[in-house]
């Protein structure tokens, strides 16, 4: 069995090129760090388990500018769960799905899984974000179809929609929302996507695709064909 993250396998769908060659992510990069720590301090709020101890805890480590960050960026998401009327479900749990015949495991830690005043199940992936390139970026976002598949086949949740709430990293932070649907075919989608994968794993193929919105981050794009060409 060849096990791989529900990142991973959106990493090959951008392009198979990246996917195999590009280095691990650093785990100590301090983007990653402010990034967990506000996600912590989110969902230990919206479990309403956010006590002094846990502040001392989640925000003592930090820069002071960074702990600023943390409560405004917290502070100004939970007032958009407010104002929405959003239950809190679920986050942070290990999701899994085994594809026997391509020989695959896809596992998953969501966000964060709402339910709107409609019954209506909604998932949201939060992200810090610079201002000017949260429109292009939602429009790569959109393109995630994942993860409601993973959700729906562990806690047989069917997803509604998928939102996307960037916000700016800063001590005044503004909270944008980007909403997709969840298409009927996601299933079907995903499954073409593995079955792609476990082709490319078997003959060692993993061609760039043509250049698009992620490529100008990409660690490989100088030693890339299709990007030199672009």
């Amino acid at each position: 069995m060849h096990q791989i993250r529900a990142t991973h396998l959106e990493k090959y769908r951008e392009c198979p090129y990246s996917y195999w060659f590009e280095p691990e992510r650093e785990w100590g990069n301090i983007n990653f760090k402010f990034g967990t720590a506000l996600h912590k301090y989110i969902e230990t709020a919206l479990q309403g388990c956010l006590t002094e101890d846990a502040q001392d805890i989640l925000l003592k480590p930090r820069p002071v500018k960074y702990r600023n960050m943390i409560l405004a960026m917290c502070n100004i998401f939970l007032q958009n769960v407010k104002d929405r009327e959003l239950t809190y479900i679920l986050s942070e749990v290990e999701l899994e799905r085994v594809y026997e015949e391509e020989k695959i495991i896809l596992t998953w830690t969501p966000d964060l899984i709402f339910k709107d005043k409609e019954w209506k199940y909604i998932m949201v992936d939060i992200k810090t974000a610079k201002s000017k390139r949260t429109e292009e970026h939602a429009e790569w976002v959109k393109q995630k179809r994942i993860y409601p598949v993973l959700i729906k086949h562990q806690y047989w949740i069917e997803m509604d929609s998928f939102e996307y709430w960037p916000m700016t990293k800063t001590s005044s932070p503004k909270l944008m929302e980007y909403k997709f649907p969840v298409p009927d075919d996601v299933e079907e989608q995903v499954h073409n996507k593995v079955k792609e994968l476990r082709e490319s794993i078997d003959t060692g193929s993993f061609p760039p695709n043509m250049p698009n919105y992620t490529c100008r981050w990409c660690p490989l794009k100088w030693e890339c064909k299709n990007y030199k060409n672009f």
